[in-house]
């Protein structure tokens, strides 16, 4: 690309008559402004890679609801954003809307917030912030801290790695570490504080299914497909 604009200006020069030192040196540095940028930006680009999970939501063989997750890597750090949408009709319809973010480093969580909605109601919103050797939960209507802490898993990370190295999990809906309970080859139970349970069941380190075992239904979160970017 340099040498492109450089034939083209020394071009116009030749054509004009304009070819004194002055002319070319201009010239140059304005090139210079132009690319250089770039070629600065060029390695972030190309370093980060984006992939996208599209999941859906299923009760009794029908289409609830979806789940898009956007995986983004720029080493040491990545970002999974999280929007899901499901309505279910139960005694009455409800419609939920979530959306999350989690940021890590070197495979830690070190930022995390949430919103979400329920049948259009005011939405709830969390944030959980790393802070000297532990964490800080802000809601609404308090602040929590958890000190000597370290957080790998949370409830969106799940979706797009497998809990090897560690078998605790946060979750902002308890505001707490939750275990994670091996069953079998790459499957894992999440007993829930209400009774409820998740079972997470992955191939080549990403999770393919997610069965949630709620005490009035059952729901599998399924993986559509996966778009590389």
């Amino acid at each position: 690309m340099l040498t492109l604009l450089l034939l083209l200006w020394l071009r116009k020069a030749r054509n004009t008559g304009e070819t004194n030192a002055a002319f070319i040196r201009q010239r140059f540095m304005r090139i210079f402004q132009l690319v250089l940028p770039c070629v600065f930006m060029a390695p972030f680009l190309l370093i980060a890679q984006t992939k996208t999970y599209r999941y859906q939501v299923l009760r009794n063989h029908s289409v609830i609801g979806s789940v898009c997750i956007s995986e983004i890597c720029d080493s040491p750090r990545k970002t999974i954003l999280l929007q899901s949408d499901i309505r279910a009709k139960m005694l009455f319809t409800i419609n939920v809307t979530t959306r999350e973010k989690t940021m890590m480093e070197n495979q830690r969580i070190v930022f995390a917030e949430s919103t979400r909605k329920v049948s259009g109601s005011e939405e709830v919103y969390k944030k959980l912030l790393s802070v000297g050797n532990g964490y800080r939960l802000q809601t609404p209507s308090k602040q929590l801290d958890l000190e000597n802490t370290m957080i790998f898993n949370n409830t969106v990370s799940l979706y797009v790695k497998e809990p090897i190295s560690s078998m605790l999990v946060f979750s902002d809906s308890f505001n707490q570490l939750l275990r994670l309970t091996k069953t079998g080859d790459h499957v894992y139970v999440l007993d829930l504080p209400d009774g409820n349970q998740n079972t997470y069941r992955y191939h080549d380190g990403i999770c393919k299914e997610v069965t949630v075992d709620h005490k009035f239904f059952t729901a599998q979160i399924v993986l559509e497909k996966i778009i590389q970017q």
